[in-house]
């Protein structure tokens, strides 16, 4: 048998979960590539398949994968993880060192020392995910990059001309939504157009745009649940076009409409 407790807004740019297999043989193909994909295997054994390769995981093993190809997971008997889909932040990027095992696999095994603090921060940062209260975004973030940044340990080199360029090109994107036109990065980073695009969507797991709309989105959520400004405010101060592009592209992400969302908060808060 299998048990699985997940998030249910699949949308969102984090998604986790919590699945535990029993006496279970079978296997299954994961379905969200776009985004970086952090494992954490409490108990049990399981197996990962990517590009070909097969890597066991067992209790206290972390695996890191990047965004853009498939992979499938299988076990044998009984399998305990924690499971988070993300995308890594700029001021992380840089800074990672974990072991590589192949190209966009990455793994660390937490030392026995260190196994229960791990656990606690990812089931903090999974019931984070599960709740959804105030302000609970930027903390499940930073507890994923605690425990990324415990994994730098051996020789993940992601310190490449290429990559502090679009982790420079992910500050810009956010830091003044008006002042930096997308289509303007290449030529102020120094690249070609073609070479941004595609090395901002393998390193990140999306492109520019959606990478922008989804900090717009979350800014926007949390000046819905802690200040009165108007959506006309709102619209202008996360950089959209207009209050109906706005609700349309909020609605469809976050699934309800600007105001529902700032009702509902205050009704739950009540």
């Amino acid at each position: 048998m299998h048990s699985v407790t997940s998030s249910p807004f699949e949308e969102y740019d984090f998604l986790s979960g919590h699945t535990i297999f029993e006496e279970f043989q079978g296997n299954w193909n994961g379905r969200r590539t776009e985004s970086w994909n952090l494992i954490f295997t409490c108990g049990g054994e399981g197996v990962i398949t990517y590009l070909d390769q097969t890597f066991h995981c067992s209790e206290g093993s972390l695996a890191l994968i990047a965004p853009g190809q498939a992979r499938s997971f299988s076990t044998k008997n009984n399998w305990d993880l924690y499971w988070f889909h993300f995308f890594i932040r700029p001021h992380i990027m840089n800074k990672l060192h974990w072991n590589k095992c192949c190209e966009g696999f990455y793994d660390f095994q937490v030392n026995e020392q260190s196994l229960s603090r791990v656990q606690t921060v990812l089931e903090e940062a999974y019931d984070l995910d599960m709740k959804r209260s105030k302000g609970w975004h930027d903390l499940a973030y930073n507890l994923i990059e605690n425990v990324l940044l415990r994994g730098n340990s051996c020789s993940l080199d992601n310190s490449s001309d290429i990559n502090q360029k679009i982790s420079r090109a992910q500050e810009l994107l956010v830091a003044d939504l008006y002042s930096h036109e997308i289509d303007d990065l290449p030529l102020e980073l120094e690249m070609s157009r073609s070479s941004f695009y595609d090395n901002f969507k393998r390193i990140v797991g999306i492109p520019p745009q959606k990478y922008r709309e989804t900090h717009q989105l979350r800014t926007s959520c949390n000046l819905l649940e802690t200040t009165g400004l108007s959506i006309a405010a709102i619209t202008h101060k996360v950089g959209f076009a207009n209050a109906f592009y706005f609700s349309n592209r909020f609605k469809k992400i976050i699934g309800i409409s600007p105001t529902s969302y700032r009702n509902g908060f205050l009704h739950n808060k009540a």
